[in-house]
């Protein structure tokens, strides 16, 4: 029998999983741009969240119980910390940039533009969303180093 979510603790792999789902939603965020936005910013952005996701899979796939095994660890630990912050900012930027003029930003899967107020709310749905779990990704990053620390 499985546990009441409010009984169960926060799994160890779960920044792995997140790191998953903040990739999906830069994917979904960014194809969602038109194409003019997504010649220019799409590209970067993604690749960013894959590289989150990456090395987020690596530093769980490396158990570190030998001093090179450790070290392997955190540098795949750093290189997420690293790309969470660009990939934060990355996003910071286009949010800034299609709020200032939202109408012509977004397309439905059909290639419609959204209409202004629309495009508006989507956006801002979709920078929430995003933002959270990236601000989510960060306390359990910085957990997973700190438990790696205390187990010296």
């Amino acid at each position: 029998m499985s546990r009441l979510a409010k009984d169960r603790s926060v799994s160890r792999a779960e920044f792995v999983r997140l790191a998953g789902e903040i990739f999906h939603g830069t994917l979904d965020f960014c194809t969602k741009l038109s194409a003019r936005y997504q010649r220019l910013l799409a590209a970067d952005t993604i690749h960013l969240a894959r590289q989150v996701r990456i090395n987020c899979i690596k530093a769980q796939e490396t158990y570190p119980n030998t001093e090179v095994k450790r070290a392997k660890r955190e540098a795949y630990l750093a290189e997420a910390w690293a790309n969470l912050h660009a990939l934060d900012d990355g996003l910071e930027v286009i949010y800034e940039l299609l709020s200032r003029n939202p109408e012509g930003a977004l397309q439905t899967a059909g290639g419609k533009t959204v209409a202004g107020k629309k495009a508006a709310e989507k956006l801002d749905a979709m920078a929430q969303r995003t933002g959270e779990a990236i601000s989510r990704e960060y306390e359990l990053l910085k957990a997973v180093i700190n438990s790696d620390k205390k187990r010296r």
